[in-house]
């Protein structure tokens, strides 16, 4: 007679979702099911870059095939990033490694279909489920549910939202704690040291305000005064559309009705701040599995009781996570921390207080090892 498993259900299938079926997978006593809103798994997306602490949970989970050189790509100089002035082409700054003695840990830029196929041979297609647009979720005290467009629901012990800044996972599962938008508005004008985005000859974003779903192969997009380098990798771009950039406020935990969880954007989304987005999806996935692991044991005769169910989530969110998510942003260069100060001026008053509170913990934490 077959053991009873936790059954976790994960809304969405995308970098984080696959990340988590992963990491519990390789637990005997828990069963996986993803649900993606998309018909069809296929590459999609542009690059994406995954810093040393999300390369170094790659390769505990055992996803050593997303590590091979034929999916990630590492420049031969071994220096993270370079930065250059967009007109003139000269080096204005570089990033450095700081811990990392491997190559394989060096910072990876990968096509995120490249990436999401790499994860994808770790996690049986048996348990994903397509074409599943999750339009809301309900706990109780034996379940969780997950409700779809096509009228059909899912249910399981666990629920982990996987699916990005307006996750489901957030959405009645209490009153009190409802999905929000906390998305701040760039100013029109600004002061323009920092332009991590494409600014009109007028030097304001009002041109993103209003045309960010347009095709970028519009004439103000053609005709700027760019280096020739970046013009040159402008037009080898087959395909490319602008996208408006999200940051959410912190949520207050992570657990809700003590079954449900949160990963990836879902959790905290940085607007891609430090761009530690991906690298610190795959890390609470990580994080998940070491939860599950120390509060379950690696093996069970018996399937877990709810309220030891209820410890590994509690030990997900404890205090040491806000603390190792710290540690993951604080991986990337302190320079670049420095210049993403220049925030501070015009964004909105929540934001400028939370880039500040971050990069003093930097500080306060110096250059500790992720372990």
């Amino acid at each position: 007679m077959s053991q009873e498993k936790v059954k976790v259900i994960i809304a969405g299938a995308g970098i984080a979702g696959l990340s988590v079926a992963v990491a519990l997978r390789r637990l005997p006593y828990i069963d996986v099911e993803l649900f993606e809103q998309a018909t069809e798994l296929r590459e999609i997306g542009a690059s994406i870059a995954i810093s040393p602490n999300g390369l170094r949970s790659l390769e505990k989970l055992g996803v050593l095939n997303a590590l091979d050189e034929d999916v990630a790509f590492r420049g031969p100089s071994g220096i993270p990033m370079i930065y250059r002035h967009w007109k003139t082409n000269k080096v204005i700054h570089q990033d450095y490694f700081a811990d990392v003695t491997v190559r394989h840990h060096e910072t990876a830029r990968f096509h995120r279909g490249h990436l999401h196929a790499a994860l994808l041979e770790h996690v049986s297609s048996e348990c994903i489920h397509l074409g599943k647009t999750v339009v809301s979720a309900d706990a109780s005290n034996d379940k969780v549910t997950l409700h779809f467009a096509d009228g059909t629901s899912a249910h399981g012990d666990v629920l982990v939202g996987a699916d990005g800044i307006h996750s489901v996972g957030t959405v009645g599962t209490k009153g009190e704690l409802l999905r929000v938008s906390t998305c701040f508005d760039l100013p029109v004008e600004t002061d323009g040291r920092i332009r991590n985005v494409k600014w009109d000859d007028e030097e304001n974003v009002e041109v993103l305000r209003q045309r960010y779903k347009i095709a970028a192969d519009e004439p103000f997009l053609a005709t700027q005064d760019w280096n020739p380098v970046v013009k040159a990798l402008v037009n080898s771009t087959p395909y490319t559309r602008i996208y408006p950039n999200y940051a959410g406020e912190p949520l207050p935990t992570w657990v809700f009705d003590s079954r449900v969880t949160l990963v990836g954007d879902a959790a905290h989304t940085h607007g891609g701040a430090f761009a530690a987005g991906g690298s610190l999806a795959i890390d609470d996935a990580y994080a998940l599995f070491l939860a599950f692991r120390h509060a379950l044991g690696s093996a069970r005769a018996q399937k877990p009781k709810a309220y030891e169910v209820r410890a590994a989530l509690a030990l997900y969110w404890g205090p040491g996570n806000e603390h190792r998510l710290r540690r993951g942003v604080s991986r990337k260069s302190s320079e670049q921390a420095k210049h993403n100060m220049a925030f501070r001026a015009r964004c909105g008053e929540s934001i400028s207080k939370r880039l500040t509170k971050e990069i003093c913990n930097r500080r306060k934490l110096g250059r500790a090892g992720y372990k």
